[in-house]
């Protein structure tokens, strides 16, 4: 799943929490119950999108490292052919 897509579900599920958190204000604990649980599952899921993005970052710099490499290799495969 894309960090966004993530990040949506975590809104969508805040825009649920919502609900639960207004009618634990008027007096609701099984509301409250209901509202640190959905809060629980939403931090679970901003950790998951925080190692995600940690591990694109990651294979993003090895990937480029690679390529420049790569480049510097044949860059100076064609100097040596001169």
């Amino acid at each position: 799943m894309s960090v966004e897509a993530n990040v949506q579900k975590m809104i969508d599920d805040l825009n649920s929490a919502l609900v639960d958190a207004v009618k634990h204000d008027k007096g609701n604990s099984a509301a409250g119950t209901r509202g640190r649980k959905a809060m629980q599952a939403i931090k679970a899921d901003a950790q998951g999108v925080r190692k995600q993005v940690q591990n694109d970052k990651n294979n993003w710099v090895k990937n480029n490292s690679l390529l420049d490499s790569n480049i510097h290799s044949s860059a100076l495969e064609w100097i040596r052919s001169y």
